[in-house]
């Protein structure tokens, strides 16, 4: 460890230099040259003159970094080359599952859209569903240290949408809130591709009392619904009853994004009075009054 550590800017060169040690063989030079050509595990945080300057320092005090790691880093680098070994000894086994390969191959890909490793695991059919549970699931892989450098539990996603397999409902549900919102629009999207039972199972969801996280994030997957007006009809019961709510805000936020759909007179008008209530919230009055503008004929 470096007795004067002025010349560091501390937590961001820890990230860099975990990142070196588990994606790129503990070279500087190979992490600067990847970064460069933007590859698809390149971290938006981490600035290539940044690596450069540690490359520098390196060349003037070899194996300066070599005790550079707290205990807990270094531990979370080990378990990282691990993942990446187990994956790599599956292509040494004459018998290793197809199911195997294949996720092995989409969770090692470097490519920006892994079509192919995409459209394999898609031709495997149910076969693959639990799999990908598990990987869509697995807390481990939505750290940029892993394998797939965080991005292999959206591939997951994707893929379980494509398959139309009603197992994946509720685990594509509970991904939903996760601080990955990078993940939440692939969820959704897949959720939308599961059609009626997904569809269902979060009109069930949405609600469900007492009103807890689950409620909202209900109300974000059935935006992708909301051109179905019996969806549309829910979140305007929904709102009826809960705008005034200040507690229920973020829930009633959502709702309003899916009164869209609405399609019957009464409703709109149901909508209309709503929006015009001197007690609804500023902020959803001036959503619901927006969807209303969309609709045709418009609505002054």
């Amino acid at each position: 460890m470096f007795e004067d550590t002025s010349h560091l800017s501390n937590e961001m060169d820890h990230e860099i230099i975990m990142h070196r040690n588990v994606h790129f063989g503990g070279s500087f030079t190979v992490m600067l040259e990847y970064y460069e050509k933007e590859g698809r595990g390149s971290q938006p945080e981490i600035e290539p003159s940044r690596i450069r300057a540690l490359l520098q320092l390196e060349e003037q005090e070899p194996h300066c970094f070599d005790q550079f790691l707290f205990s807990d880093e270094e531990e979370k680098v080990q378990k990282a080359k691990g993942l990446y070994q187990r994956f790599q000894a599956l292509y040494d086994i004459p018998d290793a599952s197809p199911i195997s390969l294949a996720l092995a191959d989409l969770i090692l890909s470097e490519e920006e859209e892994p079509t192919q490793e995409i459209q394999r695991l898609e031709q495997l059919g149910g076969e693959a569903t639990q799999p990908l549970i598990d990987l869509l699931l697995a807390e481990d892989f939505y750290d940029p240290l892993a394998p797939g450098y965080g991005y292999a539990p959206a591939f997951a996603a994707l893929i379980l949408g494509h398959l139309g397999d009603p197992r994946a409902i509720i685990p594509l549900f509970q991904t939903l809130g996760r601080p990955d919102y990078f993940i939440e629009t692939i969820v959704v999207d897949a959720l939308h591709a599961l059609g009626t039972p997904a569809k269902e199972f979060l009109l069930k969801r949405v609600k469900q009392q007492p009103f807890s996280k689950e409620n909202t994030h209900a109300a974000i997957a059935l935006i992708s619904f909301r051109d179905d007006e019996n969806v549309s009809l829910v979140a305007l019961n929904l709102l009826e009853a809960i705008a005034h709510d200040k507690k229920q805000l973020a829930l009633s936020t959502y709702l309003t994004l899916s009164t869209s759909g609405l399609k019957q007179t009464a409703h709109r008008d149901r909508c209309i009075a709503l929006s015009l209530k001197s007690t609804l919230p500023v902020e959803l009055s001036h959503d619901l009054r927006s969807i209303i503008r969309t609709w045709e004929p418009h609505t002054p």
